[in-house]
C-alpha cells in the first residue's frame, strides 16, 4: 500500500494530507443487501417526466429496489400510475393525504 503526503491549497506545509492507496485498486465487493428477503419500497413523489421515462424504469431493473407507491395531485395520473404498475391502491396518495405515507409500511 502507497501513501502520499500533500498539503492542500491554503494549508500551511506542516499540515499534510495523507491518503492511503493500494497499487491495484480493488473493486468493490457486492455486500448483500441486509433484508434480502425484501426490496426497499420507493414512492415517487411528482410523476412527470423525470418520474416516467428515467426513475419508474430504472427501478424496474434494480435489485434492491422497487415502486412500490406515487403520490401525485392528477387524479388521472394517480390511476393510470396504478394500473400499469401494478400498484395497491393503499400505496397511491395525493398531496391532500400525502402525510399518511409515513404510516404506510409497504414505502421505505
Amino acid at each position: 500500500m502507497d501513501h502520499i503526503v500533500s498539503s492542500l491549497p491554503g494549508k500551511a506545509a506542516e499540515d499534510p494530507v495523507v491518503e492511503y492507496r493500494s497499487e491495484a485498486q480493488e473493486q468493490p465487493q457486492k455486500q448483500p443487501f441486509p433484508d434480502a428477503k425484501r426490496k426497499l419500497g420507493i414512492a415517487l413523489v411528482g410523476l412527470g417526466s423525470y418520474s416516467e421515462h428515467q426513475l419508474a424504469p430504472a427501478l424496474s431493473e434494480t435489485e434492491y429496489c422497487r415502486l412500490a407507491g406515487v403520490v401525485s395531485g392528477d387524479a388521472q395520473k394517480r390511476q393510470q400510475w396504478m394500473q400499469t404498475h401494478q400498484l395497491d391502491g393503499k400505496n397511491v396518495y395525493s398531496y391532500d393525504n400525502f402525510d399518511d405515507i409515513a404510516a404506510n409500511r409497504d414505502i421505505d
